[in-house]
């Protein structure tokens, strides 16, 4: 008899010999077929999971407004570890979640996005006194989708990115003709 490798073992001329393939796991065995005079054993793999049917955010650029900042502690301090800006994606209505560590000195990431998010460096009380980042709540601005491979393994869509809003269209100037006419 030959061996084959992972699991497969075959003679197909012997007479009577069955004929093994697949995996051990998630394997069900199906009648045997006789083919040829060899006895072939057919067999179906099957999933172990089931398939998500939760549909992910499309990659992109939304328009977002903050609608919620949760600063969490960890047990026994009263310094925030971390914040978690929600965004609400307003062209598609869903909401999705951004961490940050708990600092806004240097190139932080929340010092980053909250000065997009205002539109504008942090005034001196705040630098001294301390920036609160609920102040970013009801606040608009767009938010970068992308899909990424969270902790347990599943594509999971994350805010990667956050930018300025889009600005409003600045009114047209008059046409210079018609501003020579009122003056002459």
């Amino acid at each position: 008899m030959t061996h084959f490798p992972l699991g497969l073992q075959s003679d197909p001329l012997a007479q009577g010999d069955q004929l093994y393939s697949g995996l051990a796991l998630g394997i069900v065995a199906l009648p045997s077929v006789k083919c040829s005079g060899v006895t072939i054993k057919t067999m179906k793999l099957h999933r172990t999971k089931k398939a998500s049917t939760a549909t992910l955010t499309p990659e992109g650029a939304y328009a977002a407004t903050v609608t919620m900042v949760t600063c969490k502690a960890k047990e026994g301090t009263a310094e925030p570890e971390t914040v978690e800006v929600q965004f609400t994606l307003n062209e598609v209505n869903q909401h999705i979640t951004r961490p940050y560590p708990a600092k806004i000195e240097g190139r932080s990431p929340l010092l980053r996005d909250a000065k997009v998010i205002l539109g504008r460096d942090l005034t001196r009380a705040e630098d001294e006194e301390g920036f609160d980042p609920v102040i970013l709540k009801d606040r608009t601005c767009r938010v970068v989708v992308a899909h990424r491979r969270g902790s347990n393994g599943k594509l999971q869509a994350q805010a990667t990115t956050v930018l300025a809003p889009v600005a409003a269209p600045v009114a047209a100037a008059p046409a210079v003709e018609a501003v020579a006419a009122v003056t002459a």
